[in-house]
């Protein structure tokens, strides 16, 4: 059921490929959906979680200005600024 007032929630593992959820059984197959996932690796594991909010809340201004800063720099160095 969403939750409105409930914090974004990341998967722990993403195939760089498509960006996909990976889930997979403690045997290393891969399953579609978190039902799939044996009872003990469903209780006993964090699969998703808010792990990134910190990160995203006091780091994503200072490393967007960091990229901008560089960008200028290139330019510059390029001579299109």
């Amino acid at each position: 059921m969403a939750d409105p007032l409930a914090p974004p929630l990341w998967a722990r593992f993403y195939d760089l490929a498509d960006n996909s959820i990976v889930l997979a059984n403690r045997d290393g197959k891969r399953v579609a959906t978190y039902d799939q996932i044996a009872r003990e690796r469903r209780t006993g594991y964090d699969w998703y979680g808010d792990w990134p909010a910190r990160l995203l809340a006091e780091e994503l201004a200072a490393w967007r200005a960091r990229v901008a800063a560089a960008k200028i720099a290139q330019a510059r160095t390029l001579g299109l600024n």
